[in-house]
């Protein structure tokens, strides 16, 4: 009588727990579900944030390169400027979301679906992967968020380096080339400068022009933040490269608005 009295204590007690620990992953997942949900609201009110193309009127554009020739007028330097919607198609944030949202879906979806056909079961979570798929596909604030911040600075960064080589900055005849390259996709401005001039600023030395840049954009206006980075870009020029004399435009004022 002892031993099954025990027994029976223990099987009340060990289905109590997983009675609780059910309670609290069904909470868990509805709890993820309606973050998921808030994402996508935030995502479709932000479609925009991310867009170059279309966005940098003429008008934008003209005072961009504008600023582009002031600087280069007042200093031996060349500047350009490059804008990509984003630096890399990140295909794993696409599957990332769809994993999430198999998980979160199937788990809280559990009571009502669990009795189901097992191939029943099966179309569900399908259902479920391909709608966290296609929203990261779709919407491009929401994909962001299954993207780290390092993997976006990486790819920012590296993009950039490929800018650099390919517009031949480094060939400046003093070896003072500049490149502003914005990513908006990463949220990332990325400063290069070419040997000469880096070595009279130093890496913190571009800090001041990633704010100015950052400052413009985070109240809305690409175009005022470019401007203001080419600008803040000149200053430092102008510093350690002055103007002396005629001199030729090397580079093409280059100013380059791509989705990719």
């Amino acid at each position: 009588m002892v031993m099954n009295f025990v027994a029976l204590e223990d099987w009340k007690a060990v289905g109590h727990a997983v009675a609780t620990g059910d309670l609290v992953v069904r909470i868990g997942s509805l709890a993820a579900a309606a973050v998921l949900g808030v994402l996508v609201v935030l995502a479709l009110a932000r479609r925009g944030r991310y867009r170059a193309v279309g966005v940098l009127t003429e008008g934008d554009r003209a005072r961009v390169r504008d600023a582009i020739s002031s600087v280069e007028r007042a200093s031996r330097g060349e500047v350009a400027v490059v804008v990509v919607e984003r630096s890399d198609d990140h295909p794993n944030a696409d599957w990332l979301a769809a994993l999430t949202a198999l998980l979160i879906g199937s788990t809280a979806t559990a009571d009502l679906f669990g009795e189901a056909h097992p191939t029943i079961l099966l179309l569900l979570h399908l259902a479920f992967g391909a709608l966290g798929f296609g929203l990261a596909r779709a919407l491009v604030d929401f994909k962001r968020n299954f993207v780290t911040t390092r993997r976006a600075d990486e790819m920012a960064e590296e993009q950039a380096l490929q800018e650099f080589a390919r517009l031949e900055l480094q060939r400046t005849s003093e070896r003072t080339g500049v490149l502003i390259f914005v990513s908006l996709f990463e949220r990332s401005v990325v400063v290069l400068g070419d040997q000469a001039i880096h070595a009279k600023v130093g890496a913190d030395g571009w800090l001041a022009v990633d704010r100015a840049v950052l400052e413009r954009i985070r109240e809305r206006s690409l175009a005022d933040g470019l401007v203001a980075g080419v600008e803040a870009v000149g200053r430092i020029l102008a510093e350690h490269f002055p103007r002396t004399g005629e001199r030729p435009n090397e580079l093409v004022d280059h100013l380059i608005v791509r989705q990719r």
